[in-house]
């Protein structure tokens, strides 16, 4: 009995491993089709920017509009450069019509003064109303930001607050 147990497990196994398919047949498939792989289009790397902090380049200090001694209607303060120099600074206030008065503070920094007064003599009309205030850098209009702190009005021009002009298409720094 021993012989046919053991001829009955050798069978079962024998089916069991070919039900599996770990033994093959000697059917020919026919052609076997062979699946198309699209490779991946490699894409460019964007380079990597890293850009720089902004910096603040120019400070307005206003004492703000008023008349002056001779009852002229007027803007002062003084115009301060940080830390760079620059041949030629001006301060340029416009109005909502476009009109623009500008101080000349010429050039400042290294072995020119860093901070100047100015004196700007708007027309009467323009009297109640805030101008934007621009820093002129060598040429590169600048918007200032407006902080007031311990009573004093700031109005700063930073690095990052280039007005594009016509034609420009990289930022001065």
């Amino acid at each position: 009995m021993k012989k046919s147990t053991l001829a009955l497990v050798v069978i079962l196994l024998a089916g069991t491993i070919l039900a599996a398919g770990c033994i093959g047949s000697t059917v020919d498939p026919g052609p076997t089709h062979q699946p198309s792989v699209t490779k991946p289009t490699p894409q460019p790397l964007s380079p990597l920017v890293t850009r720089s902090p902004q910096r603040d380049l120019a400070d307005i200090l206003t004492d703000g509009s008023g008349f002056g001694s001779r009852s002229i209607y007027q803007y002062t303060g003084k115009i301060s450069v940080l830390n760079n120099t620059f041949p030629s600074v001006r301060i340029l206030l416009r109005y909502p019509d476009g009109r623009e008065y500008t101080f000349d503070a010429g050039a400042m920094g290294g072995s020119h003064a860093s901070k100047q007064p100015f004196v700007i003599f708007p027309d009467d009309q323009y009297r109640g109303q805030v101008p934007q205030y621009i820093v002129l850098l060598d040429g590169n209009r600048y918007a200032t930001t407006y902080h007031y702190a311990d009573g004093i009005t700031h109005r700063v021009a930073t690095s990052g607050s280039l007005i594009p002009t016509a034609g420009s298409t990289t930022p001065a720094s």
